[in-house]
């Protein structure tokens, strides 16, 4: 094997699929990253691949590049990533040396020996074409906005790290689009992508959380793009995006039954319109005046009456906390508080959560049935992402 790559494009391809080496692993091979030279083949150019793979999820990009001999071999891939991004940003030269299995990189005045280990022991990944598309940067935002409520990956609760649809799925393929849940207890969140295809082919289906974090992060957001969905089978889907192809395992199992909760939140006694910079806020202060044991999570009170501002208060025994915020007029009226006066009490860092994943939007809208269910948080410009804050005890509160 032997190719000519420029450092920059080899480095970002290996940034790209270095976070699906193995962080722990009896299997020496998970820890490489593979390297395969392809000569020009028409109408496919020559061009190097990079894959790395932990066995539950695996990454696969390729750069273009000069291909005097084909080959492969896997090499450690942070020892790979630190040369290679060390080099100076001239073209690179590697040169793979077959009995001895070192990868030789040669740039400018440097030059490094890599040992690696044969490409035959590497796991096969397959190439699977996608069954249907959805916009890019649709999909990168809706990973954005739902993902971060997915619960924290523990084998006793392994159907909760999944970010699912109606019923607990991961995706729900109607004719709303794809519809993307995640839900850890405490918080739940939706969002909708529009699909301009027939999705009879595919079904409901729970991933990781860990796949839509890595989908996001692969997913350009400086230029357009599409990612492609199919299935490689009953157990794998597949996500192409650009040059990059992720596999990842799906998870077995019925998620918990949670868009009866979402049906639930299109009525409201109480709703607020306030603008979510403020909101933030006026949280993040109220957080920091709440008590600080481990066993107790930071709770702050929110208080609405008609014609009244937002108020949101906090209490600790060193010190307490209140503010006020001007209520917008929604579109719809010119009422700035609608219902009836409400209070709720919630922790602070599931609603700042809620109120970053809408970084987009200016605007923000509080609805509240009662004290004891959950407040849900939605875009005021009409976005169908939509979160829902369960409320908490306030400390003392039985």
């Amino acid at each position: 094997m032997q190719f000519i790559s420029s450092p920059e494009q080899f480095k970002s391809a290996l940034s790209t699929v270095e976070r699906a080496v193995a962080s722990t692993s009896t299997l020496p091979i998970l820890n490489n990253v593979l390297v395969s030279a392809r000569a020009s083949a028409p109408p496919s150019p020559a061009q190097v691949e990079l894959s790395a793979t932990d066995l539950g999820l695996s990454l696969t990009t390729y750069i273009l590049a000069h291909v005097m001999a084909d080959g492969a071999v896997t090499v450690l891939a942070h020892l790979l990533l630190d040369v290679v991004g060390g080099l100076p940003s001239e073209r690179i030269v590697a040169q793979l040396h077959q009995r001895t299995q070192i990868l030789n990189l040669s740039c400018a005045r440097f030059s490094a020996n890599l040992k690696g280990l044969a490409a035959q022991a590497f796991p096969a990944l397959v190439s699977v074409e996608p069954t249907l598309h959805v916009n890019g940067r649709a999909m990168r935002a809706a990973c954005e906005q739902v993902a971060f409520a997915a619960a924290a990956k523990d084998d006793t609760r392994v159907l909760l790290t999944g970010v699912s649809p109606q019923g607990g799925l991961w995706f729900e393929f109607g004719d709303e689009g794809l519809r993307l849940v995640a839900t850890d207890g405490h918080r739940l969140a939706t969002t909708v992508v529009r699909i301009d295809a027939s999705t009879s082919v595919l079904r409901s289906l729970i991933v990781p959380a860990r796949t839509c974090h890595e989908l996001a992060r692969i997913s350009p957001a400086k230029h357009a793009c599409t990612v492609g969905i199919g299935l490689v089978d009953a157990n794998q889907i597949v996500f192409h995006v650009d040059e990059t192809q992720l596999i990842t395992n799906l998870i077995e199992g019925t998620y918990p039954p949670v868009l009866s909760l979402f049906e639930n939140a299109t009525t409201h006694v109480t709703r607020v319109r306030v603008r979510r910079v403020d909101l933030a806020r006026a949280l993040r202060v109220a957080e920091i005046m709440t008590p600080r044991h481990r066993s107790q999570a930071a709770v702050v009170k929110l208080e609405l009456a008609p014609a009244q501002p937002l108020v949101i208060s906090a209490s600790a025994s060193e010190a307490d906390h209140h503010s006020e915020l001007e209520a917008q007029a929604c579109p719809e009226h010119s009422r700035r508080v609608e219902g009836q006066p409400m209070q709720i009490s919630v922790q602070p860092r599931y609603l700042l959560a809620a109120l970053e994943a809408c970084d987009d939007f200016e605007y923000v809208t509080l609805t509240m049935q009662s004290a004891t269910q959950a407040m849900a948080v939605r875009s005021a410009e009409g976005s169908p992402m939509l979160h829902l804050i369960m409320p908490a005890r306030e400390p003392g509160q039985s």
